[in-house]
């Protein structure tokens, strides 16, 4: 029969997850070659809200977490290739045959580089499922991440003592996937019409008709040479989740945070029972064998007491 029994209510946790999501903060970066053009990408990613719910089943459910982006910076970089316009005849706009000397474009494939901020079209809703997972914690041998450091100086966790720590093991994490609307692909190609247009020579005159009639539109020319089939929305989501991975980065990030890096409950070992006096010293107790179990009210922790 254990020494010891704790029991800590869903208002506990509700207050943990609050703390939590607060200092939260995950910022990922990458970038990929894929031969016709390079892409890189900067992000931050935040939690808010979100509501804990403590299971008959003995598990531990977070859910209605919104998984917001501060910042998704996609950064394209595309060499432009050389094209030849012109050198022929075509009807022109005012009536009779126009002839046309040929005009190089893009000599010596120049480098177009665009930066968009897709933070706004990106939202992800998340839900947790756990179990409770105790932990021993000991401050010469326990490795946590950097980050984990940053939020537990957050939240003013205690680092330096030994104790036993009770986490929310995840067993299930349901994340939405990048989604890209529409008009996230609509910003993509005006950034690269823009950068594309700067760079075509003024005063063209009905050569820059020729130009457009030969390359359809720039909208078409950055679709051919990103070699988007279709939808580029969907293009970019693919970027994100296949390409990038990033998906899978995010839902590691959640699985290590919530099931390695903040506990849901502390108890220090040994544990103090009487602290120091002018004549006496401090008493404290080793604790052994903790278990943590979940019911639909509250979760219990047991231990025994050393010698």
């Amino acid at each position: 029969m254990p020494h010891l029994t704790v029991a800590a209510s869903e208002a506990v946790f509700a207050k943990t997850l609050e703390l939590v999501v607060d200092a939260v903060g995950f910022e990922p970066a990458g970038s990929h070659d894929f031969g016709a053009f390079r892409a890189g990408y900067d992000g931050r990613l935040v939690l808010a809200g979100g509501d804990v719910e403590l299971r008959s089943d003995g598990t531990i459910r977070l859910h209605e977490l919104d998984a917001r982006w501060e910042k998704l910076e996609l950064r394209l970089v595309l060499e432009l290739p050389q094209l030849q316009i012109g050198g022929g005849c075509f009807d022109g706009p005012l009536g009779g045959v126009v002839c046309l000397p040929a005009v190089t474009l893009f000599r010596g494939s120049p480098r177009v580089a665009v930066t968009i901020d897709l933070a706004p079209f990106v939202r992800h809703e998340l839900t947790l499922v756990g179990t409770p997972r105790v932990d021993y914690f000991d401050p010469a041998t326990s490795p946590f991440t950097e980050r984990c450091q940053q939020v537990h100086t957050a939240l003013d966790i205690d680092d330096t003592k030994t104790q036993w720590r009770v986490y929310c093991d995840p067993q299930t994490i349901d994340f939405d996937p990048f989604d890209l609307a529409d008009t996230a692909g609509d910003l993509l190609v005006d950034a690269f019409s823009a950068a594309i247009e700067a760079l075509l020579p003024p005063g063209l005159g009905v050569i820059r008709d020729a130009v457009f009639a030969a390359i359809g539109s720039i909208g078409d020319l950055v679709r051919t040479l990103l070699d988007i089939p279709d939808d580029i929305a969907e293009w970019l989501s693919d970027l994100f989740n296949v390409s990038f991975g990033l998906f899978n980065l995010v839902l590691q990030f959640v699985a290590d945070f919530f099931g390695r890096c903040v506990s849901f409950y502390q108890l220090d070992d040994p544990y103090p029972v009487f602290p120091a006096t002018d004549t006496l010293l401090a008493v404290s107790v080793p604790i052994e064998d903790l278990q943590a179990t979940v019911d639909d009210l509250e979760l219990v922790v047991t231990a025994n007491v050393g010698e």
